[in-house]
């Protein structure tokens, strides 16, 4: 969830809203998700073609088309078209393994040249056709969602969101209520079927277009959430099945929200240690509460004189919320927070500049998903009571992530009933334990709930780790993928398999110039 587990993916990538009416809950009739499902359609093959338009630069393995797809499963008449990607096997093909990195609302095509070429090279490059697809309303996939000009939704510097007095807070609420509202004139009939379920099904459409009787997956974050709720809509579908960075299945999506607030913190303040450890090179503080001080300092800096007169202290948040999920963004982040810290505010803002997003595709795409999975909060007091308490023990993000799925409260389509999930899948789980975009507790609750599910838990804090670096991780998804070996159950454990946490980031080698 960037919000949250999306954020991540997007500043990965550029490093390397007053009381109102709201959304009605599962309005009658409407949900259809556990319904039978229906036969086969006949779904027309892609028609691969190179995938020049999108990197020069790929071999003549790396392909792209377009799926079809019904807008309404219910009534198929009216189609979209879901944007793919396919990594061909180099080796001895065992099928093809679909792969998603989460968000809701990320694209997703060139996951499969992430999995194929960077990562897993044996268990993915060798043996699978790997899929990666740009889920509907997303990315390439057509028609794809824009609300309003991202310039006019997010104008910075934002108001700090930890305390607006209660005219910034009426002018936050009529942010979000008219981002809700132009969403809906722009793209009701699609924001009605948008959500976790129609993209499961979507993901079913593109399986029958491959003429694959069964498909193997591989999904980051919400991606794993999106499997669950595959391999309960279409359990004789999936053969190898691995969910990273596990949400929970009783908690989609607004306690998902509040659950990630509150771990986020925790990890935040595992960077701000680590800051301190290496005061040697950026000469902040050597002790976690020096660093702590620094953090409020900078916040009220920014708060009084935004950096460029575009970063203030929602800004400087919303910046290092990714250093949360992602520890090798920690030296980077540092040497920023001292330089700024020293008078020189260029780094932040180029940092602030190359995370910025020219569309508001992804904040549609996830609003659509999360507003309409699950319900919120009917009145906006029990919306601020909850963020408050969140704040109270855990400031970091809490108002943050509150005010960024704030147009949930104003959603112009309703909200559906989550779906019970239920598979005898096997499932390999693969989770660190103090991961802030998907916590813990959520792996465990999925493990639960999937009797032949598998918990590989790593002891670090990284969120999404199967493709990543860490030697038994990979490891153990190596055999799963190529062997189909999953580690035995533990009986009444949590924990089936573990694996260290890999080593700390380094810090950046050269001292920042300046007193402090």
């Amino acid at each position: 969830m960037l919000g949250r587990f999306g954020r991540c993916a997007a500043l990965c990538a550029a490093v390397a809203a007053a009381a109102g009416a709201c959304a009605s809950v599962g309005e009658p009739g409407e949900f259809r998700a556990q319904a039978p499902v229906t036969p086969e359609p006949a779904v027309r093959p892609p028609r691969w073609a190179p995938c020049e338009e999108y990197r020069p630069d790929a071999d003549a393995r790396v392909e792209c088309a377009h799926v079809e797809a019904p807008l309404d499963y219910n009534n198929p008449a009216q189609k979209i078209k879901i944007a793919v990607m396919r990594v061909r096997a180099a080796g001895e093909r065992k099928g093809v393994l679909l792969v998603n990195p989460g968000g809701p609302g990320a694209p997703g095509r060139a996951y499969a040249t992430t999995v194929a070429g960077e990562s897993l090279v044996e268990s993915a490059h060798e043996h699978y056709d790997v899929i990666g697809f740009d889920p509907r309303g997303v990315g390439a996939s057509r028609p794809a969602l824009s609300c309003m000009d991202i310039r006019q939704y997010e104008k910075h510097p934002m108001p700090d969101f930890r305390a607006p007095d209660s005219r910034t807070e009426d002018a936050l609420h009529t942010r979000a209520r008219t981002y809700a509202q132009a969403c809906g004139r722009r793209h009701g009939s699609l924001l009605t079927h948008m959500g976790t379920i129609e993209i499961a099904r979507d993901m079913d459409t593109i399986r029958a277009a491959l003429g694959e009787d069964k498909i193997s997956y591989l999904g980051t974050s919400w991606g794993s959430y999106l499997g669950a709720v595959y391999a309960t809509l279409f359990p004789d579908r999936v053969d190898r099945l691995i969910f990273d960075g596990v949400v929970d299945p009783g908690r989609v999506w607004y306690g998902a929200m509040l659950d990630h607030d509150t771990v986020s913190d925790a990890r935040h303040a595992d960077f701000l240690a680590w800051v301190a450890r290496h005061h040697k090179v950026y000469r902040l503080g050597d002790t976690p509460a020096e660093l702590r001080r620094v953090w409020e300092d900078v916040r009220g800096r920014l708060a009084r004189k935004p950096a460029g007169g575009l970063v203030g202290p929602s800004e400087l948040d919303m910046l290092f919320d990714a250093g949360t999920h992602l520890s090798t963004l920690w030296p980077d982040q540092a040497r920023i927070l001292s330089a700024y810290a020293r008078g020189d505010a260029e780094p932040l803002l180029t940092y602030f500049r190359a995370t910025q997003r020219t569309d508001d595709n992804f904040p549609a795409a996830y609003l659509s998903i999360i507003c309409r999975d699950a319900p919120w909060p009917e009145d906006v007091p029990t919306w601020r009571t909850n963020a408050q308490k969140t704040f109270r023990r855990a400031p970091f993000f809490a108002w943050a992530g509150a005010w960024e799925n704030a147009p949930c409260l104003y959603w112009p389509v309703g909200s559906l009933t989550p779906m019970r999930i239920s598979s005898d899948a096997r499932v390999l789980l693969v989770q660190s334990r103090h991961d802030p975009a998907t916590p813990y507790p959520g792996a465990v609750a999925m493990r639960a709930t999937l009797p032949n599910a598998v918990l590989l838990t790593e002891a670090g804090g990284d969120h999404g780790i199967a493709t990543g670096e860490n030697p038994c991780v990979r490891k153990v998804v190596a055999a799963y993928l190529v062997h189909g070996r999953l580690p035995e159950r533990a009986p009444g454990g949590t924990d089936d398999v573990t694996c260290p946490a890999p080593a700390p980031p380094k810090p950046v080698s050269a001292a920042v110039a300046g007193p402090r």
